[in-house]
């Protein structure tokens, strides 16, 4: 923690840092659900999505022929 010296007040340093914290810490119960009860069948990567579903989606926006052409990138 910091002290600001004029007001006497107490701050966060990293303030990111505590705000990640503070998530991992509300949400521990669901961290390693897919270990915890392995007959949901639940993958531990979202890479199926990366490559699979979302690829398309991706690959539409990229050649959409409403932006200009400046705005748009081709693979």
């Amino acid at each position: 923690m910091t002290v600001i010296i004029e007001t006497g007040k107490a701050t966060y340093t990293h303030y990111k840092l505590r705000a990640a914290y503070a998530s991992l810490c509300a949400k521990l119960d669901y961290l390693f659900t897919y270990k915890n009860i392995p007959d949901l069948s639940i993958p531990n990567t979202t890479n199926h999505l990366d490559g699979g579903k979302f690829a398309d989606i991706k690959n539409r926006i990229r050649v959409h022929r409403g932006l200009l052409k400046n705005k748009r990138k081709k693979p």
